[in-house]
Parts: C-alpha cells; structure tokens; sequence
C-alpha cells in the first residue's frame, strides 16, 4: 500500500509537481488517430516530416481556395504566445465552419476550402474559436450510456465557437462498441485513443472470484480507468503542449479522468472543468468498500473539487466532498436527449396486436427489474391479462447469471444493440419500463430519451427521484415503488386496460416538453458558459 499512498499524496498535494520527474523525455504508448478512416500514426521520428507536410498541405489549400472559392465555410487557426497562469491561454481565432458540414478534418492547424473573403475575415481574427482538452474514457466507437454525455457536449460545442481533443482509449475490453457513433464526431475535433492496459482487472478478478472482495477493490481502486491512466496523461500532457487548449474538462466515470486532469492542470497551469455524471465517494454503489479505500477516494475527491476551475455535476442531489451546495463553481447540468436522434420522418408504430413491454438498457445486481415480470406473470394466472398478447422484449445486455422469466410471460432478448436501434426499439413500444433501486435519487440517463419517444412508461422509482416526478407531473405514464409489487401489479393493469381501450398513443406534449428542457444542444450552451468562465478567470 506504501506505493498507493505516496501516488494519492502526490495527486492530491498542494506542491507543485515537475514534470521531469514523472516522465521520461522518450515516453511514448498511445496513438492519435484519424476518426474517418481508422488509421494510427505512432510519434515518432517521422512526425516532424508529417509536421512539414501538413504545413504545406495548408498553404496550397490556402491558395487554391483563394483561386476556386466554393461554397462552404473556410477554417484557419492561429496561435498567441502561451501566458503562463493567468488562464488566458492561447486563443484560438477561426472561421466557424458551415452548420451542415460534413467533412472531415485531420489536422489542428488545417484550412479548409472557402470564399477569399470568408478568408479575410477569419485571418483579421473577427470570429474566435477555444479549444478545450477533453479526458473521456467512454468515446466511440465504445458504446453505452456512458458514452452520449460526452459526445453530444462535443458535437454541440463546435457550433459554439469550442473545438475539442479527445484523450479517450483504444481498449478493446470494454464489450460495448457502437461504431455508428462515430459519424457524429465534429469534423474539426481530434481524437487521441490510448492504450488502457487491464492489469489491475486481471490481478483483482482472481480475488473477486475468490470473493475476497475487499482485496479486489485495492486492486482495482480508483476505478475501471487505472490501467488507462498513466498513458491518457502522457497523451493528455503532449496534446496540451502541441494544441495551447483553452480549458481542459475531465469526465468521470471512471474516477481516473479527473485524477490525470488534476495533474495535467498543475503542470500546466491551465484551467480545469471537471464534470461528474455520478458521485464518487457518496456513491451508494461504493458503500462497500473497506474504510482505507473510502479515505483516499474521500482525499482525492477533495483535491479535484478543491484544485477544479468549475466542477459540473449531472444532478443537483450529487454531493461531494469539499464542495458545498451553494458554492459558486458547482454547476449543475443534467442529462439530455438529442432531437436529431428522434427525426419525426421516421415513424415506427406500437404494434396494435401486442402488448410489448420494453426495458432498454443493461440489467445486471443492482438493476434487476424482476418484480414488473413476476406482477406481469401475476395478472396473467388470474385471468386479468392475456398474456398470450403480451410480450417482454429486454433490449441490451443481461447480466443476471439466475435470471429465469416466469412461467407463461414471453420474454425476448436481443443483446447489446447500437444507438439507433436502441432509439427505434423505445419508439416501437407499447410500453417503456424504467426502474431504479428505490435507495437511489438517480433518475437514469435513458429517462429522457424514454420521454422524447413519446411513448408511455412503467417508472419503476422511488418516490423522491426525478424519474417519478415528471412521469406524475407530465402525464407520462405510472409510477410505482420498486419494493411494492401489489403496486406494480396495480400499475401494470392500469396500463393493459388504457390500452385496451384507446392503444396507448404517442404523447406529443411530453415530447415537445421533454425536448424543450432537456435538449442537448441547451445543454451543451450551458456547458459552453462554464467553459468560457473557468477559460476568462
């Protein structure tokens, strides 16, 4: 443990830190790559004629623009000097490209093709353009909930005036992957993916096997992230030294995001916004872990609430340590739906033979909604629903070793299916089951998205979480307690009766309310005021 100390004193220190000690002028292991093709290019003594080319590949784009002058927005980059730690870092001025682009860009200082006066303009720097480095390691092409937060800031912010550098992974251990992500990346951003080396999940799963649980944790501590950690702030320390960023803003989970933003913002005095989509050392989820790890999570999670320009979280009931409610740089920023990502040209109907309930979403311990199937078998044994018409369909990943389906409900799996699909499976519904442990106020990232399909939900949640308030409020459904299956088996045949009476319809107005508070574009707006913020103190 002695090694694991001396790492969190020096995290969470108020000394500063010489990057010289830390890492060799050689260190290497990570790969930037382009977002469109795929392909990888190693740092090494080829990247200065790489540098030339790239130079004078944006000259001559220069010069023919200014001869061809097409249609579309034209993109130059110029750079000040660095200001040390006064925060005002190294402005980006650009031309925004055009909204509708659909181009790639490979290159930081790239020019893309435009008008010789749009040229003019953006060389007088009259628009101006920040880059922010962002530390997540859930990018695409992996997939999951964990992945949309910060790819809609990212796809959102461009249009802001903020272009992004990713440091995300390159790890094939994470088994969820949606390539068709990818295709909403912003032209202009770059993406480094690192290495992420599992050693720390291959020396703890011997123990949790074992269940020797506790051994496991220090094992595994911070998080997930540990093995990516080391090669994400070598990536995250070049990419600020070659790209001047404005701000860097840090995801988590996993935890080890902020851990290396802490550290890149001390070595390079740049300010820092980290963004919480789950509590850390108040996480319910974490209770169980031996008191030393709790400590040092507890250290850390003061050193980034203390050290952090702006510290976001996903939901006002969040509470971390060394930060109070009403401190000024705690901003709250919830969870979205993307409207683009529901275009009313698509229509997909319920089908009106079947009542379909759905559960979109991974099912493992803590998330086992098995007393809405049992109260489904229930109602069917005494006669109160036909469940030769009802159907369950578990879209996504199950991971319940002893999972067994009632006897007479038809339940079907499909496994992990990427985004798109998983929209179309909401809207095809009868009804959407939603359910969080009645211990936790976390409404659930796919709330939202539940509610822009307009389609009714069973909300499974405890009385006090956000879920239940604005399925009450809005009309969206029924609410019952997770632990009350006489509730649930009530709830279930409310729904089988409305639909019997009427099919259930869309809901328009909880669509259009849905995406008038939760939009991901006004979230990405307030994150694009936090960004200016932290980049101007």
């Amino acid at each position: 443990m002695s090694g694991l100390s001396a790492a969190i004193a020096l995290l969470t220190s108020r000394r500063p830190v010489s990057a010289q000690t830390l890492f060799g002028a050689n260190a290497s292991g990570f790969t930037w790559s382009n977002r469109a093709s795929g392909s990888t290019i190693r740092p090494a003594t080829a990247i200065t004629r790489a540098r030339c080319a790239a130079n004078l590949a944006a000259r001559a784009s220069v010069l023919i623009s200014l001869v061809v002058a097409p249609a579309g927005g034209l993109h130059s980059t110029t750079r000040q000097p660095c200001s040390g730690r006064n925060r005002r870092r190294c402005r980006q001025r650009t031309l925004p490209p055009p909204p509708a682009s659909s181009g790639r860009c490979d290159t930081t200082s790239s020019v893309r093709s435009g008008t010789a006066l749009g040229y003019a303009f953006a060389s007088f720097g009259l628009v101006e353009r920040r880059r922010v480095l962002v530390l997540a390691y859930f990018f695409p092409p992996l997939g999951g909930a964990g992945v949309q937060r910060t790819l809609k800031f990212v796809r959102y912010l461009e249009p802001l005036g903020w272009v992004a550098t990713i440091v995300s992974t390159r790890s094939r251990h994470y088994p969820a992957r949606d390539p068709s992500l990818l295709d909403e990346i912003p032209e202009s951003a770059q993406i480094v993916r690192t290495p992420a080396v599992p050693l720390a999940n291959w020396l703890s799963l011997v123990p949790y096997q074992l269940g020797l649980k506790r051994v496991a944790g220090f094992l595994n501590w911070p998080d997930g992230g540990l093995g990516w950690m080391p090669f994400a702030l070598l990536a995250a320390l070049r990419r600020a030294r070659r790209d001047r960023p404005d701000v860097i803003y840090s995801t988590s989970a996993p935890y080890g995001s902020h851990l290396v933003a802490l550290l890149v913002s001390r070595l390079t005095g740049l300010p820092w916004v980290a963004d919480f989509r789950d509590e850390w050392s108040a996480n319910p989820h974490l209770t169980g872990q031996p008191r030393l790890l709790a400590a040092l999570s507890e250290r850390a999670e003061r050193a980034i609430t203390r050290e952090a320009e702006r510290v976001v979280v996903a939901a006002g009931y969040f509470r971390l340590r060394g930060l109070a409610d009403d401190d000024p740089r705690r901003i709250e920023i919830a969870n979205g739906v993307d409207e683009d990502d529901f275009p009313t040209s698509v229509e997909t109907e319920p089908s009106r033979d079947r009542f379909v309930l759905s559960h979109i979403g991974t099912l493992y311990d803590l998330q086992d909604p098995s007393a809405a199937f049992r109260a489904l078998a229930t109602l069917g044994a005494l006669g109160e629903l036909d469940v030769e018409r009802a159907e369950v369909r578990l879209v996504g990943n199950v991971w319940l070793p002893e999972f067994v389906a009632p006897p007479g409900v038809r339940v079907e799996r499909t496994g992990y299916v990427d985004h798109r699909r998983a929209i179309a499976e909401m809207r095809a519904a009868t009804v959407l089951l939603l359910y969080v442990p009645a211990s936790s106020l976390a409404p659930s990232g796919k709330l939202f998205e539940y509610l822009a399909s307009g389609r009714p939900i069973l909300s499974l949640t405890g009385p006090d979480n956000l879920a239940s308030r604005l399925v009450r409020e809005w009309g969206a459904g029924v609410v019952a307690d997770p632990r009350d299956e006489v509730a649930i088996e009530e709830a279930l045949r409310t729904l089988w009766q409305r639909w019997l009476e009427n099919g259930l319809p869309d809901q328009p107005e909880v669509r259009r309310k849905t995406l008038e508070r939760y939009s991901r574009r006004r979230t990405a707006e307030q994150l694009a005021r936090v960004l200016d913020e932290a980049a101007s103190d």
